[in-house]
């Protein structure tokens, strides 16, 4: 894909969203450019299990936020967002067969997202991914740099308790 930005000798006239800082007006681009690249890389896509639930609810995790997609009906979703940042907290509720996933998000007024029947396998690893990144981005540490392959496993690694 080509960089947009290249030849221009000066900030365009919207360069108020993207201020020019002391390491120049074109590193911020640089950084904003890899942080769109870096949250488009999905880590992670589980699925509640059909005849359970009959229209499955769906996790997706990538390296910026955590998506839930509810399905009510036919054609129907409701997709709720929440930036890896904004999360307090994520529970898992096992039983012999599935589990269910919740996630608490910080500062939210509605209460916690939650998905049922759940592979319980597939829901201790969203909850290990989900505070790999979350322990990841209160240390301020940049992913970029990951290989795909090792990042998944480097998150679960990180984000496990001991009982999994």
């Amino acid at each position: 894909m080509p960089n947009v930005h290249q030849g221009l000798r000066s900030p365009p006239k919207d360069a108020r969203l993207f201020p020019v800082s002391s390491t120049g007006y074109f590193s911020d681009i640089s950084r904003f450019d890899s942080l769109v690249s870096g949250c488009r890389r999905m880590l992670l896509r589980i699925r509640a299990l059909f005849p359970f639930d009959l229209f499955p609810d769906e996790v997706i995790i990538d390296e910026c936020k955590v998506s839930v997609v509810f399905h009510e009906f036919f054609f129907s979703e409701d997709i709720h967002s929440i930036n890896i940042e904004m999360i307090r907290d994520v529970d898992i509720e096992t039983g012999p067969f599935f589990a269910k996933l919740q996630i608490v998000p910080d500062g939210y007024p509605s209460k916690p997202l939650v998905v049922r029947y759940l592979k319980k396998r597939d829901a201790i690893r969203a909850r290990s991914i989900i505070q790999g990144l979350m322990v990841v981005k209160r240390r301020n540490i940049d992913l970029g740099k990951v290989n795909d392959a090792d990042l998944v496993d480097k998150l679960e690694m990180l984000g496990k308790t001991h009982k999994d």
